[in-house]
């Protein structure tokens, strides 16, 4: 038993001094289980989780109104556009998860809502974002409902009501004489109600409970629309899936070529290297496009595999490979610049294991960006798996063309450009920490 507890307690001593061992068994979980709680917990109810796109039509009192419901929304960045063709570009490029287009007649609309009329709204969505979009009509029904009751809240709007609805049953065929004078005498009641003044206080709108009359529901209609390629679109479920697994592949190439250069650190392999009439900056470039090479053919395996297997359809086959390349390089950068910091092969894969997670949760890959705090999505911009998802969409289904996928093509050339600078850098001082 003493020999048991001793060789337990010799483990235990080289953990603690082994600073990177310790760090992850102990801080790491814990920045984690951080992360979440933020993410998921109270971190999320004082900011915005949804972007929406709004274009307001019409412009009338009822559509101020609404617009002005959507931005008291704290899960709700409500950000107006001039058209709804800049509205669905922000959809396409995902910066914005649906477009809300307000009609022109919106307001108009609620003079016939007792001829039988509707208000509508009109909802384009982001098809990858299913859960957001959920969320977005059950809102614009809740916030809808306000509308009709500001509607039926206004004087002047309520006798036009009445008045539309008098003229529509007096042209009503079906409807019989007794049916028709007891519904005109009803109208002649609210009418005389609304001219003084007392109408109930559900019709003034002046309670949340906009929904109260069993009616209501049928005067609000949200059309829902997929913002979808204007050529293809995603043509199943697994050209949206296919851009968050090919981002997980190049997970895998980061955490191999990264663990293997700090293994031939250890061994003295780039020491050696080092020595022979080659620049440093040659030998890393060398690991960097072997590092490249497998992280390009990933992305393309795994889009050819989607294409035959899955049936996949590619918007443009010259710019996803343009994505990947740019995708590859950003990653490549990554694993050269981890690399540097540690010597041997089991600290180099669990330190790319945990910062690779950390990236992919902050970039959109485990977590969609939209669930997240504006802070952690200012954040994502940081990480190479967002810019990658982005560019790979862009090419597969979100119909993007050149000019729209360069920002997310140039931010990953200069995540790669800072990765490698980063890696040479701190080969050729030597690691501090050794």
């Amino acid at each position: 038993m003493r020999a048991m507890l001793a060789i337990a307690a010799k483990d235990l001593r080289l953990l603690a001094r082994d600073r990177t061992s310790a760090f992850f068994v102990l801080a790491f979980p814990l920045a984690v289980a951080i992360f979440f709680g933020t993410v998921f917990g109270g971190g999320t109810t004082n900011e915005a989780s949804i972007r929406l796109a709004v274009r307001d039509a019409g412009g009338g009192p009822l559509s101020m109104g609404l617009r002005k419901d959507l931005a008291t929304r704290p899960q709700l960045e409500v950000l107006p556009v001039p058209d709804e063709s800049a509205g669905e570009t922000m959809v396409r490029r995902g910066q914005a998860s649906a477009l809300l287009v307000i009609p022109a007649d919106f307001d108009d609309r609620a003079a016939n809502l007792l001829q039988g009329g509707r208000m509508e709204l009109d909802l384009r969505v982001d098809p990858a974002r299913n859960a957001e979009s959920a969320m977005l009509v059950g809102t614009l029904h809740e916030l809808g409902f306000r509308a009709v009751a500001r509607a039926m809240g206004d004087v002047s709007n309520t006798r036009r009501m009445i008045e539309g609805g008098r003229a529509a049953m007096a042209l009503s065929p079906s409807m019989t004489v007794d049916r028709r004078d007891r519904l005109l005498a009803l109208l002649t009641a609210v009418d005389d109600l609304a001219r003084h003044g007392d109408l109930p206080a559900a019709a003034r709108g002046s309670g949340d409970g906009a929904g109260d009359g069993p009616a209501m529901p049928q005067w609000i209609v949200v059309k829902t629309t997929e913002v979808r390629d204007r050529r293809t679109g995603p043509s199943n479920a697994y050209a949206i899936t296919f851009p968050q697994g090919a981002a997980w592949g190049l997970m895998g190439c980061v955490v191999t070529f990264a663990a293997g250069l700090a293994e031939e650190r250890r061994r003295g392999t780039m020491l050696r290297l080092a020595t022979a009439p080659l620049p440093l900056a040659a030998v890393l470039l060398g690991k960097a496009a072997a590092c490249f090479a497998a992280s390009l053919g990933v992305i393309l395996f795994l889009a050819v595999a989607a294409r035959l297997a899955f049936g996949v359809q590619v918007s443009d086959w010259r710019l996803l490979v343009l994505a990947a390349s740019a995708s590859a390089f950003a990653f490549s950068g990554l694993a050269m610049a981890l690399a540097s910091f540690f010597r041997t092969e089991s600290s180099a894969r669990s330190a790319c294991n945990a910062v690779v997670l950390v990236l992919a949760m902050v970039g959109g890959g485990t977590v969609p960006l939209a669930f997240m705090p504006g802070f952690l999505r200012t954040l994502s911009g940081f990480s190479p798996f967002s810019w990658s998802i982005l560019a790979v969409e862009g090419a597969v289904w979100r119909g993007m063309g050149l000019a729209e996928m360069l920002p997310s093509i140039l931010v990953l050339v200069a995540l790669g450009v800072a990765g490698m600078v980063l890696g040479l850098a701190r080969l050729r001082v030597g690691d501090p920490s050794t």
